[in-house]
């Protein structure tokens, strides 16, 4: 039967009793449960029956109150279908329940008894403690609030509230019980899970009558106590439940201090969290609260009185072993030893003094052999010989020895005994100094014999292994040693025992009593020639968390902490060692280094944390999208190495990145934020062995700056070209910063007309810069530069603050109609101060903002639409107008254009190009649902590029507001803009 109704059995067939309860019908579910309860109680009685005395009384009262709460189950029923009322109270099942109630505090009440040493009056006080305090707590979260509703029946009231007295009692006696010391076996695990389960399955069906809702909880909970107590009754551990504590716990351990913070907390809790709105709340819970103060005062009293006394008896024991150790005799001592006892024992103790007996027998040899001697004796007699049997003359004899030599013992002892005892505490004191170094260290030290065999063990032993030292006694040390280093550790030991090392270090992996493993430096000496050791020294250190942290900081020396990927000092390791197998093979390999394309304004957007997660993310992907033999490395912020071990050609590298960089683009949902991280790359390829680590990457960045100046968003593979011309790139960025300080760049404006009166009517502003050695150098080769190296920002604060002051000098010369465009960056818009500065030159400079149009590319508004949203608002509100550059191009839709409020759209030349020539169909409805989209949108129209009349006469005809394009003007030096608005508005006046 044991065998059958072993603990997983019966849990599991209490759970699906459980599942059953929740899930089937209700009148399946009832019949289900109830014969479940039957059945696991009469069971329990069964096994109860089994047990030994001592637990059987336990066991049976709680079988029986099993039985009882099994009946009344039933009773409720029957009553309850026969008036129409589910779980009807009162009832008559109520009689039957409250006893059982009852008779649980008893059981639980029982156990404690039996697990407690002795009965500890203090003990029943931090219970009863307990107790109060539940009921405290209990009170303010509903009891109080069930128990003066008027509108519930009073009988009912005070059934339920007995209930709910009674069950907290059995769970403060519960919670007493593991706070006791003593064996804690399955069953007692299994019998506090039945008792926790009756506490919640109880409170919760109070709580559901208080508050209404469902009844699961205690459902599901009332199958699993049942199933709970009879597997801790049929467990084999049963008897062992009630083996009583070793020591009876007096110290103020954690339980009691938990007991009596509930008693400091209690009235600010009452004051703090309870409703107190009736004057019978607040009498019940002030007089809880008192009663828990008065057991706390009480057994606080009682813990000083039991500090009191032994403070007195150590003061009692310091008092009398003085007067002891200031005695002249052994006599003395003898004599005064039981008064002393007297003193310091319990009333009642009783004293008794053994005398040794002297039996001497004396033979003629003897003083002669004792003459012949080298002792150092005062004086020898020979007298007359006795026989042994003669008793008179023996007795004589013993007692002249004795007075003689109790005179002796009272000279001698009066010039030794003070030295002995200085020698004797000095010895004490140096063996307890030895003791506790030994015991309190944190290293093993064991005694073993020449087998192996354990013959002493400190108690560091059970701290560090967590075996009890007497498990260990007369065991092999292989107990304590993993199974596959015992072989090693055994030759390591008889090595030691067959004389080759007197001392010998060895690392191993022990084997604690819970299995966990455990790393131990050791050092083993043969000590059998010391006496009190006899044997072999084992002294070992656990070093398993030091080596963990030696293996972590390795891992930290390779491994970046964020992404979890190998970081460049790794990363270079691997490439040399795929370098090192290539030039054998002849294989080649690629190093790929990929950098986020703008990642600082994903940064500052989602702020620090949330930039980190999507570094994660990233790296996620890459590696995703990589094969197995490739490896990936954090080269810093946001730049990212990839090593492809698996190619077969340059051009198989450069797509394998391309294909990285196409994963990289999708859409990533960071914090409730849509981002897309973009991404550029630049890949070198190799397989003559000759390149080493460095030059990988050196190369592999050269050519990823090539990409980034160039064609953004690819892969570009490096080139021996490529070197010269980062050079040069590097020669420029630092010349652009120099003419940024020294204004060596200056603007053009190119004229914008009015496609209806030709009238010039706005001008954009273009940077150009003439390099001191180079020339004349594109805004398209030095404007990517300019991004790349962050001068961006810069360049365009100079850009608008001198056309800012060249509008004013115009107004001021009689040219105020027309506009002034400037570009403005992506990188631009999205830093922290950027509006703050625009305000700024537009106060130093005093220009209309009315007169600038601030033009913003087309890309900009799919990065972060609330971000730009608000940025854009913040122009329109310092007065500037807005317009779209390079419209049309693929990213913009109706929404955005809503959203935002543009004042201008310019369409992208790529529309206009195609206009005119006889296959321009597609193109002219593009340019015409653009042209009618920003009439809609109250928006004017500009096309850009335009080269000859033919794009001209088309775009007239499709109804555009403005061209721009060298047919009209190519970009004008600020010189010459007068003359040219001069010759415009003469020519609108001739037309």
């Amino acid at each position: 039967m044991s065998k059958l109704l072993n603990a997983p059995a019966v849990v599991s067939v209490a759970m699906a009793v459980s599942i059953t309860g929740l899930t089937a019908p209700q009148s399946i579910a009832d019949a289900t449960i109830v014969v479940w309860s039957i059945v696991a109680s009469i069971l329990a009685l069964v096994g109860a029956r089994r047990c030994k005395t001592s637990a059987r009384s336990v066991f049976t009262l709680f079988a029986t109150v099993a039985s009882l709460i099994s009946l009344g189950i039933i009773v409720r029923g029957i009553h309850g279908a026969f008036i129409g009322v589910d779980q009807p109270i009162p009832s008559p099942a109520d009689f039957i329940h409250l006893p059982a109630y009852v008779l649980c505090v008893v059981a639980a009440s029982r156990l404690f008894q039996h697990r407690a040493k002795k009965d500890d009056s203090g003990a029943w006080l931090d219970t009863a403690a307990t107790i109060v305090a539940l009921l405290i707590v209990a009170s303010v979260s509903f009891l109080l609030e069930f128990g003066f509703d008027s509108s519930v029946d009073l009988g009912r009231r005070v059934i339920v509230l007995s209930y709910t007295f009674l069950v907290l009692s059995v769970f403060g006696i519960a919670l007493r019980v593991g706070a006791t010391p003593g064996n804690r076996p399955t069953s007692y695990y299994l019998l506090g899970g039945a008792t926790a389960a009756f506490t919640v399955a109880d409170l919760a069906g109070t709580f559901t009558d208080v508050h209404g809702g469902s009844a699961s909880i205690a459902i599901a909970l009332s199958p699993i106590t049942f199933g709970l107590l009879l597997a801790a009754v049929w467990h084999p551990s049963v008897n062992d439940l009630i083996v009583p504590a070793e020591d009876a716990d007096t110290s103020v351990g954690p339980f009691r201090i938990v007991v009596l913070g509930a008693a400091l907390i209690s009235p600010a809790s009452i004051l703090l969290v309870a409703d107190l709105d009736h004057s019978g709340k607040r009498a019940i819970l002030i007089s809880l609260s008192i009663l828990l103060a008065a057991l706390i005062l009480v057994r606080v009293v009682g813990l000083l009185r039991n500090q009191e006394l032994s403070v007195q008896l150590d003061r009692l024991l310091v008092d009398e072993i003085r007067v002891l150790s200031g005695l002249d005799s052994d006599t003395a001592v003898a004599e005064r030893l039981p008064t002393s006892l007297q003193s310091v024992l319990p009333s009642g103790a009783l004293i008794q003094s053994h005398e040794k007996r002297v039996n001497a027998q004396l033979v003629h040899e003897v003083p002669q052999n004792l003459k012949k001697s080298s002792g150092n004796f005062l004086s020898i007699e020979c007298g007359r010989e006795i026989h042994a049997a003669h008793r008179q003359a023996s007795e004589s004899l013993i007692r002249d020895a004795g007075l003689i030599a109790a005179s002796l013992e009272g000279i001698a002892a009066t010039a030794k005994q003070d030295s002995e005892r200085e020698a004797n505490e000095r010895l004490a004191a140096s063996e307890r100094r030895f003791r506790a170094l030994v015991q309190n260290s944190n290293d093993v030290v064991i005694v073993m014999d020449e087998v192996g065999r354990v013959k002493f063990a400190t108690e560091s032993t059970e701290r560090s292994l967590g075996y009890q030292v007497d498990e260990l006694l007369d065991q092999p040390l292989s107990r304590i040693l993993h199974e596959k280093d015992r072989p090693a550790a055994e030759r390591f030991f008889f090595s030691v025992v067959d004389g080759a090392a007197h001392q010998r270090r060895y690392e191993f992996r022990g084997l604690t009593a819970e299995g966990e493993v455990r790393l131990y430096e050791s050092v083993v000496t043969d000590m059998r020639e010391v006496e009190g050791i006899e044997g072999f020294v084992l002294n070992a250190a656990d070093v398993t968390d030091r080596r963990r942290l030696e293996r972590d900081l390795k891992d930290a020396e390779t491994i970046d902490p964020l992404t979890m990927q190998y970081n460049r000092k790794a990363f270079l390791d691997e490439i040399d060692i795929a370098n090192r197998r290539a030039s054998v093979t002849g294989d080649p390999i690629g190093v790929a280094i990929i950098d986020l394309d703008d990642f600082k304004t994903i940064n500052d957007a989602l702020g620090p944390v949330q930039a980190d997660r999507a570094l994660v993310e990233v790296a996620h992907r890459i590696r995703q999208s990589v094969g197995v033999n490739d490896v990936i490395a954090r080269l810093s912020g946001d730049e990212f190495g990839v090593l492809l071990a698996d190619i077969d050609s340059s051009m198989g590298a450069v797509a394998e990145v391309e294909r990285i960089l196409r994963e990289l683009v999708a859409p990533m949902t960071i914090s409730d934020f849509t981002i897309i991280a973009k991404a550029t790359a630049g890949v070198f390829v190799d397989s003559s062995g000759l390149e080493d680590a460095i030059g990988f990457l050196k190369n592999a960045d050269t050519a990823l700056t090539v990409a980034k100046g160039t064609n953004r968003g690819s892969a570009v593979l490096f080139e021996d070209t490529m070197a010269e011309a980062v050079e040069q790139r590097l020669d420029l960025r630092t010349t652009l910063e120099i003419a940024l300080e020294t204004r060596g760049l200056r603007l053009a404006y190119q004229p914008i007309i009015d496609t209806f009166t030709g009238q010039i009517v706005s001008l954009e502003a273009l940077a150009r810069w003439t390099h001191p050695d180079r020339g004349e150098i594109s805004p398209g080769v030095f404007i990517p530069i300019a991004e790349s190296s962050g001068l961006i920002s810069r360049l365009g604060d100079w850009a608008l603050k001198t056309a800012c002051k060249q509008v004013v000098a115009w107004d001021k010369a009689g040219y105020s109609f027309f506009t002034v465009s400037v570009n403005v960056s992506g990188h631009q818009l999205r830093e922290d101060d950027y509006i703050q500065r625009v305000r700024e030159i537009l106060e130093a400079t005093g220009v209309d903002p009315s007169r600038i149009i601030v033009e913003i590319t087309e890309s900009v508004l799919i990065d972060d639409t609330d971000f730009v949203a608000n940025r854009i608002r913040s122009l329109r509100e310092l007065g500037l107008a807005l317009a779209i550059d390079d419209f049309g191009t693929g990213y913009s839709s109706l929404s955005y254009l809503q959203r935002y409020e543009f004042d201008y759209l310019k369409i992208d030349s790529g529309f206009v190009r195609p206009l005119g020539k006889d296959d321009d169909a597609q193109e002219r409805e593009i340019v015409s649902a653009i042209v009618q989209l920003a009439q809609g949108l109250g928006a004017i129209t500009v096309a850009e590029g335009i080269e000859n009349v033919e794009e001209m006469t088309a775009l007239e005809k499709l109804g555009c507001d403005r061209l721009q394009g060298f047919l009209f003007y190519r970009p004008i030096e600020v010189e010459a803009i007068e003359g040219a608005l001069a010759s415009s508005i003469d020519e609108a006046q001739a037309a």
